[in-house]
């Protein structure tokens, strides 16, 4: 029986997001969506969890301290 090669399981996002340079604490009730809205961030909670996607594994979750890279 022959082997069958599977492909590499690729990252959750396929491109990498440059940032800003600039970044954002997360406060107390913040979630991605709310942080997009406040900062105008074109792309929304999206492109702010693809710009994180090294520290964000769930874009649902964050932390309350949590240092966020603003997406350029």
């Amino acid at each position: 029986m022959a082997e069958v090669a599977q492909a590499p399981v690729q990252a959750r996002h396929a491109a990498a997001i440059a940032v800003s340079g600039e970044t954002y604490t997360v406060q107390d009730g913040d979630t991605l969506s709310k942080i997009a809205d406040k900062l105008g961030i074109h792309g929304g909670w999206q492109h702010l969890a693809d710009a994180n996607a090294d520290t964000i594994s769930n874009p649902n979750l964050v932390f309350v301290g949590q240092v966020l890279q603003l997406p350029a």
